[in-house]
């Protein structure tokens, strides 16, 4: 799993500071990949993605990226295995905590649900900094031509 490595095409739609947007084209396998946590759908055959950018692409242009699989394995962790760590520990906190309290059980789930929101909106924010992105590996520039 670690030394696996997704290679996928598309073009970039926007460029800079290091970093571009990706249109990618879905395939049969999206559904079942374990990095589609990494893509933004904008329908249903179409996919965008934020990508590292070490060539300094241009709108228009074809790339290749690479998702590693030390990096889907990172992104799965930081979404799904935190996000019930907290749930976890926000549920039996508040449950032992307030114990005495008729709701208990009520008011236990709806503090790890909101421990868990509360993390999510964090890791959005932050999610540059847990270098989970993949990176273009090749580029095709837009040619323009005027005759």
């Amino acid at each position: 799993m670690l030394k696996e490595e997704l290679i996928e095409e598309g073009f970039v739609i926007s460029s800079s500071n290091g970093f571009a947007e990706v249109l990618l084209n879905k395939n049969e396998n999206c559904n079942k990949c374990a990095a589609y946590v990494l893509c933004k759908s904008k329908d249903n055959n179409l996919s965008i993605l934020k990508v590292i950018d070490p060539f300094n692409t241009q709108p228009g242009d074809y790339i290749k990226i690479s998702i590693s699989g030390k990096t889907i394995l990172k992104t799965s962790f930081l979404v799904y295995g935190i996000s019930l760590i907290i749930f976890l520990i926000g549920l039996f906190t508040t449950y032992f905590l307030l114990n005495n309290l008729k709701y208990v059980e009520f008011i236990s789930i709806l503090a790890g649900f909101f421990a868990v929101f509360t993390y999510a909106i964090l890791l959005k924010k932050k999610r540059h900094k847990y270098d989970i992105y993949p990176k273009i590996i090749y580029v095709k520039r837009k040619i323009n031509f005027s005759y």
